[in-house]
């Protein structure tokens, strides 16, 4: 695998609410997973300060996959909430987003891609 992407994300409050997504084209098939993702907690995440949210399974669903992008939410959909230093791993597949910064500080993060050859 190669690191494809390292980028800093940090919402201010009343912004970081985006659309679930993935980081990968649809995976059709059974094969390994071609994209791995890291989100690095550089504070707490809650429920209020625009934590990203991931859809369980659906880095196993091609049907949810190809409607990356246009899903405003999902009702399995869960918020990652851990302590400053938490690190999320996760199917580059997996439909995730971050949601709105609710609180009244920015909430920085480390995301990181890895792609395999």
């Amino acid at each position: 695998p190669r690191l494809d992407q390292a980028s800093f994300r940090c919402p201010q409050p009343g912004f970081g609410a985006q659309r679930l997504n993935a980081d990968a084209a649809p995976k059709l098939d059974d094969a390994p997973s071609r994209v791995a993702t890291a989100i690095v907690t550089l504070v707490e995440f809650t429920d209020t300060n625009g934590a990203t949210r991931v859809v369980p399974g659906s880095h196993r669903r091609p049907d949810l996959q190809r409607r990356s992008g246009s899903l405003d939410s999902h009702p399995d959909e869960m918020t990652l909430t851990g302590p400053a230093g938490t690190a999320f791993v996760f199917d580059g597949h997996l439909l995730h987003s971050g949601t709105i910064n609710r609180s009244d500080a920015d909430r920085p993060a480390l995301q990181i891609t890895w792609r395999r050859r």
